[in-house]
């Protein structure tokens, strides 16, 4: 369209067209043609669109447009958005008199350049240090503005410009950003660099804490086997200083969390590990750690009742299938020894064996979910035949999930009710509403038309409304005002509705979307 356009506009002003044209002015007016490539070059720059940048630089600046007038804008907008390709594009396009020495439009809000260099947009990979430093004023460098800093490529440069050396609390904090990274030879070079520790180190303390929990999180097993083997962490585990209690859970936690079981089983070998508890069961299993489950179950940590149930209703609530067949594995046998070695008298762990009745909220929470594996599983070994999980096919549908619902509707006796269809179009879920119509005649209901224009789904409300003859509009505020759509939207309701079914319309009303504009502008509508 930019080629078009260009290709098609008019050079001189004789040449115009005598209607408003978009290609009347481009190449015969000074003053818009300048316009146009400034205003054109900051959305772009906004945007981040490399290409478009590039296309305007190439038509416009060969043709000898002042790039200076607007160039220490476009630096500062596109170093604050990180867009570094922009940069360096603008800087290969700068005008003649700034080719010697310094850029004439630099950089001088630090904030900036700290978030620059924070971003990684500085870093060894594709970074023009030369670039970053020619748009700082003078005397400034880069790396003045990187204390803050968390991309490892920065912290090396740092390393090796000798910025660590004086400042040992800098070198601290970045201890956990390298431990997240991997980079463990950068970590023993910065111990090394401030060996031995002063006496007063809290900072090193902390930032052997933090650096742990990272190093587990991001699952890189050497680092956690230095930093936990280093006599720092074993002196203060024993002091049980302030900053390392509950430094064992945390890590353990932060590990099963991230499903790191090479991490798990090191600190279970070197460090005695807490119990799970149950936010650690939910992030797992809500991240579909299965391997972090099976190892739990396989050492013996989940060590009552209560617990595994947790374990059990969270894994149908997001349909986690793999889990619930970890759980269901559990069994007294294989907890016995274990249990009565740690607790006054031994747990009894069933294995999914509910008490009567709870096999159908099971069946339900799975419905919800929206995984038919899970709802199979369940139907063949848990859940008996004489269950009826009531609105269980309604709960499925109003989430969309077709494929739960139609096995449903193949291999239970479940009924569904008029909230299905009503609440599939309310949630805009357009293939759940034809397929209830289609083949589930009870489902049918005129309020599903109401739901779907209420929440701007106009397209279901369209076609569900021939298949309602006798739907009828009673009241206007009940099918716009009171919603949680846009103003567009809610416009485009007004004009379905008018449209659809004028002639419901209350003469007292007037037009709706009169009625609509006045209430939006805070009026008041004339009876």
């Amino acid at each position: 369209m930019l080629d078009l356009v260009w290709a098609s506009s008019c050079s001189r002003a004789e040449a115009r067209t005598p209607w408003p044209s978009l290609t009347n002015y481009l190449h015969s007016d000074p003053d818009y043609y300048q316009l146009q490539f400034s205003d054109s070059m900051s959305v772009a720059v906004d945007r981040g669109d490399v290409a478009i940048v590039q296309w305007l630089l190439a038509h416009f600046v060969d043709r000898e447009v002042p790039i200076r007038t607007v160039t220490s804008g476009l630096i500062v907008k596109a170093a604050k958005g990180g867009h570094l390709r922009i940069l360096q594009a603008l800087w290969e396009h700068r005008s003649s008199n700034q080719h010697n020495g310094r850029c004439d439009s630099t950089i001088d809000d630090d904030s900036v350049v700290k978030q620059w260099c924070s971003g990684g947009f500085c870093n060894a990979e594709h970074c023009d240090f030369e670039l970053a430093e020619r748009l700082l004023p003078p005397g400034h460098c880069v790396l003045d503005f990187a204390d803050d800093c968390h991309h490892p490529d920065i912290i090396l440069e740092m390393f090796e410009r000798d910025h660590f050396r004086w400042n040992a609390g800098r070198a601290a904090t970045a201890m956990s950003d390298l431990a997240k990274s991997g980079h463990l030879q950068l970590m023993q070079q910065l111990f090394q660099l401030h060996s031995p520790l002063q006496e007063n180190h809290h900072a090193w303390e902390r930032a052997w804490c933090d650096a742990l929990g990272s190093a587990c999180s991001s699952g890189n097993l050497s680092v956690v086997q230095w930093l936990a083997g280093h006599p720092l962490c074993r002196e203060n585990m024993e002091r049980r200083l302030p900053s390392w209690a509950g430094l064992r859970g945390r890590l353990f936690c932060a590990a099963v969390e991230a499903g790191h079981i090479e991490i798990l089983q090191y600190l279970y070998d070197q460090l005695s590990v807490p119990q799970v508890d149950r936010n650690v069961l939910r992030v797992s299993i809500q991240n579909d750690r299965a391997r972090s489950i099976r190892w739990i179950v396989d050492h013996n940590l989940l060590t009552n009742q209560e617990q595994f149930g947790d374990a059990v209703m969270i894994a149908l609530e997001w349909g986690r299938l793999e889990i619930l067949q970890i759980l269901h594995s559990l069994t007294l046998t294989q907890h016995d020894a274990e249990l009565e070695r740690r607790q006054a008298g031994p747990t009894v762990l069933k294995p999914l064996a509910f008490e009567e009745g709870s096999g159908c909220g099971m069946f339900f929470c799975a419905a919800k979910s929206g995984n038919a594996a899970v709802l199979e599983w369940l139907h063949a070994n848990h859940v008996p035949a004489k269950c009826k999980a009531d609105y269980a096919m309604d709960i499925a549908a109003s989430k969309g999930h077709l494929a739960a619902v139609q096995w449903l509707h193949v291999n239970r006796g479940e009924t569904c009710t008029r909230d299905a269809m009503a609440w599939a179009a309310q949630n805009g879920h357009f293939k759940m509403v034809k397929w209830l119509y289609t083949n589930r005649p009870g489902s049918r209901t005129d309020a599903a038309i109401a739901a779907a224009i209420r929440n701007g789904h106009l397209q279901i409300a369209n076609w569900l409304v021939p298949k309602f003859p006798n739907f009828k509009v009673l009241s206007w505020r009940r099918y716009i005002f009171g919603t949680d759509c846009g103003f567009a939207t809610k416009l485009e309701s007004i004009l379905f509705v008018e449209q659809c079914t004028q002639a419901s319309v209350p003469r007292h009303y007037g037009k709706a979307s009169e009625i609509f504009i006045q209430t939006r502008c805070g009026g008041r509508s004339r009876q």
